[in-house]
């Protein structure tokens, strides 16, 4: 029969597949199974940046660790006083000059052509003074007498034979009645070791009893003034060594010693106006300035407060834990073990570890990360359970 007769008893004919058609429909499937295999490899396979980096590690050493206490300073004055007159008048005569010392018994000024002496002395001078008088005052006179060239036998406060046969000497060295007897309209004191800081009258002017002529500091009138924050006040004592470097003297040096730590905080405002920051002025006496020093100049000031000699320091990252349970990861046999410590001295230099771990053995840091992991190493790897240090500062653990 043939194909049209068939067709012709309405029979539904018989369709042929076409062999293209099931090869397309194959190779499809095909590529989509490799494509859905390309996305799994892309999601699984590719450059995995979460993917654990090795870890980087340091060897705990034997090492000194010092903790100091950094601060700036300026140059300022030490405290001054004022150099007053026994009498009022008119000044005639000034015979001070600035930055010079001032010297026992030696003319000041003259207040209406009356010459005005000066005596060193911590106690003052409050009487007229002659034989058979006691007192520091006299002792005072005594003092300052010895110290001009004249003998007043020992400086015992007993105004006696002696210490009037040296007065009355000195009187006649300068053309001044020979009394023997000290009158306080021609004498003032001071004290001693003093320098001129400043002369505050001149030729002509007027004064009043008690009045000014100078102010004084002492010898050594220049101190360091430094501003420490609470964190750091608390470990500096009075008596303490400093060294100090000044800014405008190609980084000259040299040391001093605490000699004064104020009880009352000096706060300010931090500069977004949001937080204050208190700290403390240190008073740092200067042993020797160096050549060119002058008031107002700045530099930097250091004071050793604790040192450890010959311990297992670790860099302060290698911590974690709490801070009161702290423990490192120690990698033995080329795996990584956490133990316990006990954290000693901590500084920006690195942490001392007292029990939990032997010098030469190997711990944890941080993560090393790939190029494309640097913000995972820089999250992971730092501080510690410490954190990041404090700048410019020491943070100091259990001593």
């Amino acid at each position: 029969m043939s194909p049209a007769a068939a067709g012709g008893r309405g029979d539904s004919p018989v369709r042929r597949r076409r062999p293209g058609r099931r090869r397309w429909l194959a190779a499809g499937a095909v590529l989509l199974v490799v494509a859905a295999g390309a996305a799994a490899w892309t999601v699984t396979g590719g450059d995995d940046t979460s993917a654990a980096q090795p870890p980087a590690t340091t060897t705990a050493r034997k090492a000194t660790l010092t903790q100091t206490v950094d601060a700036s300073f300026a140059l300022a004055k030490d405290g001054t006083s004022k150099l007053a007159v026994p009498a009022g008048g008119t000044v005639t005569s000034v015979a001070i000059t600035e930055g010079k010392a001032v010297k026992a018994l030696t003319r000041l000024a003259g207040i209406d052509g009356k010459a005005v002496y000066g005596i060193p002395s911590n106690y003052p001078l409050y009487r007229d003074l002659a034989e058979g008088d006691e007192g520091a005052d006299v002792t005072a006179l005594q003092q300052a007498l010895a110290a001009a060239g004249y003998d007043p036998g020992d400086a015992d406060g007993d105004f006696g034979s002696g210490t009037a046969d040296a007065l009355a000497d000195w009187q006649a060295d300068h053309d001044l009645d020979e009394t023997g007897q000290l009158s306080l309209a021609s004498f003032v004191s001071y004290k001693p070791g003093a320098v001129v800081d400043e002369v505050t009258v001149a030729v002509g002017d007027r004064v009043q009893a008690g009045g000014e002529l100078a102010t004084l500091a002492p010898t050594r009138s220049l101190v360091a003034s430094a501003e420490v924050s609470q964190l750091d006040v608390a470990k500096l004592e009075v008596g303490q060594r400093v060294t100090l470097t000044f800014d405008a003297l190609d980084g000259a040096g040299t040391s001093g010693t605490v000699e004064e730590i104020a009880d009352t905080s000096e706060s300010s405002e931090s500069s977004a106006g949001t937080s204050t920051v208190v700290q403390y002025a240190v008073t740092v006496r200067i042993g020797k300035l160096p050549t060119g020093a002058r008031v107002g100049m700045t530099g930097q000031a250091g004071v050793v407060t604790a040192s450890r000699r010959n311990v297992v320091v670790v860099p302060s990252s290698a911590i974690g834990g709490s801070s009161a349970n702290p423990t490192v990861q120690v990698v033995q046999d080329g795996t990584t073990v956490t133990r316990p410590v006990v954290v000693g001295l901590v500084t920006t230099q690195g942490s001392e570890i007292l029990t939990g771990l032997e010098a030469g053995e190997q711990v944890v840091t941080g993560v090393t990360a790939s190029d494309t992991g640097a913000a995972n190493q820089n999250q992971q790897g730092g501080g510690g359970f410490f954190g990041p240090g404090p700048p410019g500062g020491v943070r100091g653990g259990n001593p």
